[in-house]
């Protein structure tokens, strides 16, 4: 689970899921899969009303193969997208411990995804419109999932902060945002934590290559990134097989 180099920036079936598995599953080709969108600058953090998904599939893939689905807002440093504080729920391999679960369970990272902290232990309801948000004021930082606090964490991501949310698999024969599409309405909040809606959302999909930056948009195998001026999207897809 981490971010990309985007456009615009600088730098089984599950129980309680549905949907048919596939034949086979595709080989792992080093790339993972997003669905994006992104505002403007000099915020305190990025938050969003998101629709849990209803039913979701990994297709065949389990714990032997680390494969997953996740959805988060970000707040990210904008001059050094290594400092980025990521906030949302997944479903799968749990990159805290090498675990693996069915169920849609919150989780944040820092360092643009490389240090995470899972909650498998909680399972969030099925298609619901949850709060999640992920926040700093340059000293602390804040996770919050269904408008719970997740941990507060002596964690700074430095202004000039990026509003940025995304949808992520890392096969391409996985369904990304429930396979229908998660639904997202992001915000952003100012000094006072006051909460705003984004005025506008730009985004895309994208193919990358954690390991080497290498990309590619869009990011093919039929996902989506379906735009709602200012601040809406419904971004997905079912994927492909082999």
């Amino acid at each position: 689970m981490g971010m990309p180099i985007v456009a615009g920036l600088l730098a089984l079936p599950m129980p309680g899921g549905s949907g048919a598995a596939e034949a086979a599953t595709c080989p792992y080709n080093g790339y993972h899969y997003y669905s994006e969108g992104w505002s403007g600058t000099g915020n305190y953090g990025t938050g969003a009303e998101e629709l849990t998904w209803s039913s979701w599939s990994l297709d065949g893939h389990d714990d032997a193969d680390g494969g997953f689905s996740d959805e988060a807002v970000w707040t990210i440093d904008n001059n050094d997208q290594s400092d980025a504080l990521e906030v949302g729920f997944a479903t799968g391999y749990e990159g805290e411990t090498g675990g693996f679960s069915n169920a849609m369970y919150p989780y944040y990272t820092t360092d643009n995804g490389n240090s995470e902290v899972d909650f498998p232990g909680t399972s969030l309801p099925k298609d619901t419109v949850i709060w999640n948000s992920a926040t700093s004021n340059g000293t602390d930082s804040w996770a919050y999932v269904n408008n719970k606090l997740l941990a507060k964490i002596v964690y700074d991501v430095p202004q000039p902060r990026l509003g940025y949310e995304q949808t992520e698999v890392d096969y391409h024969d996985i369904w990304m945002g429930g396979g229908s599409g998660s639904n997202i309405a992001a915000e952003w909040q100012n000094a006072s934590g006051a909460w705003n809606d984004w005025a506008y959302i730009d985004g895309e999909t994208e193919a990358a290559d954690p390991a080497t930056g290498a990309s590619s948009t869009p990011a093919g195998y039929g996902y989506f990134n379906d735009l709602d001026q200012p601040n809406g999207a419904v971004q997905g897809g079912y994927g492909k097989s082999c």
